[in-house]
């Protein structure tokens, strides 16, 4: 009986044995049959992939499918963050239905008879965009009603002593009109006003000025590099997007390109003239910088000369004021004056300067 079950005991014993043998080898043929895993996209495919949505992405701009551009712009960041088609694009996209909104709903307060709203909210919409060439359109007729209703109720107004309504409507006629010559009439109202009520300095009216629109030779593209640039972006990165624009063919990205590089250099001489604490010196480069910038922005500036303004200003009238301690008032007046020209608006300056000449 013991040995049966000895026998029994081996037998199985064996079996087990033979069954584990027989599953690593099933385990094993399996490994050797699983086929190798693919290998992922290499940089070659990730490039062909990328230059064929940024080819893609350019067309549909081209084509103002600005829905679809966004929709686009965004996928193509997805793939590539540092993608600066994919940047302008999707910047352009966002301004392009940003102002199409705006001249929607600036047409419909026409619709309802509000022209004076209509006419603001058309005004308001960037010139570069494609809504912006129908909003001037539309603004141009609508400006001449609006300017004559309200010179009519400036001089209506003040006649009857309704003073503070009166100053509105005249500030209004100005402010639509002042880009020409202006009604002697309504300015001679609104400067008698002005003293009525107390009004000076700041306070005093004096014509806004009108935003020019950036250059629009170069396209959209030169467009879009341009505002990034101007609201920022590093002058040599600038430059070279510029070139490589001009290496497509684009001859007024060239001719940016050279007037951004131009400007970069000015600047870079005043912040460096700046930490030295030479003022003239800084004075000049931000002059020559402005100078440049008026080419590509008009009477607009790049964030980075209006911080250096600001800075030179401060460093300017700290300066005066420390001169003036010594009564070495001819040297104090002169930088400030320095300050002056560059910022006029500038009320801190401004008040240190017009001490130092009412003391003369």
């Amino acid at each position: 009986m013991r040995a049966r079950a000895s026998v029994l005991f081996v037998s199985a014993l064996c079996a087990a044995v033979v069954a584990a043998l027989a599953s690593r080898a099933i385990v094993a043929r399996g490994w050797e049959a699983a086929p190798a895993e693919a290998p992922g996209p290499d940089l070659a495919d990730f490039t062909a992939e990328r230059k064929g949505r940024e080819l893609a992405l350019s067309r549909l701009v081209e084509e103002g499918r600005w829905e679809t551009v966004e929709r686009e712009a965004q996928a193509l960041l997805d793939l590539d963050p540092i993608s600066e088609v994919a940047r302008a694009a999707l910047e352009r996209s966002r301004e392009e239905i940003d102002a199409r909104d705006r001249l929607e709903k600036a047409l419909h307060l026409l619709e309802e008879g509000r022209e004076e709203d209509a006419l603001l909210g058309l005004l308001a919409i960037p010139e570069a965009t494609e809504a912006g060439t129908r909003a001037r359109v539309e603004a141009g007729p609508l400006r001449e009603r609006v300017a004559r209703r309200a010179r009519a109720d400036c001089l209506g107004l003040a006649r009857a002593g309704r003073h503070e309504e009166a100053l509105r409507r005249c500030r209004l006629h100005l402010d639509l009109t002042c880009g020409e010559e202006a009604d002697p009439a309504v300015l001679q109202r609104q400067r008698w006003l002005e003293r009525k009520l107390g009004l000076a300095g700041d306070a005093a009216w004096s014509c806004p000025q009108r935003s020019v629109a950036i250059v629009e030779a170069g396209g959209a593209d030169v467009r879009a590099i341009l505002r990034a640039w101007e609201r920022g972006e590093a002058g040599d990165h600038a430059a070279l997007r510029l070139e490589r624009l001009a290496e497509k063919g684009d001859a007024e990205a060239a001719r940016h390109a050279e007037a951004v590089r131009e400007a970069e250099i000015r600047l870079r001489e005043a912040a460096s003239s700046l930490l030295d604490g030479e003022l003239e010196r800084a004075y000049r480069a931000l002059g020559q910088a402005a100078a440049t910038e008026e080419r590509l922005l008009g009477r607009r500036r790049s964030l980075r000369y209006l911080e250096l303004s600001e800075r030179f200003a401060r460093l300017a009238l700290k300066r005066g004021l420390e001169l003036s301690e010594k009564r070495r008032f001819r040297e104090a007046r002169e930088i400030l004056r320095l300050a002056a020209e560059l910022d006029p608006s500038n009320l801190d300056v401004l008040r240190a300067l017009w001490r130092l000449e009412d003391a003369e």
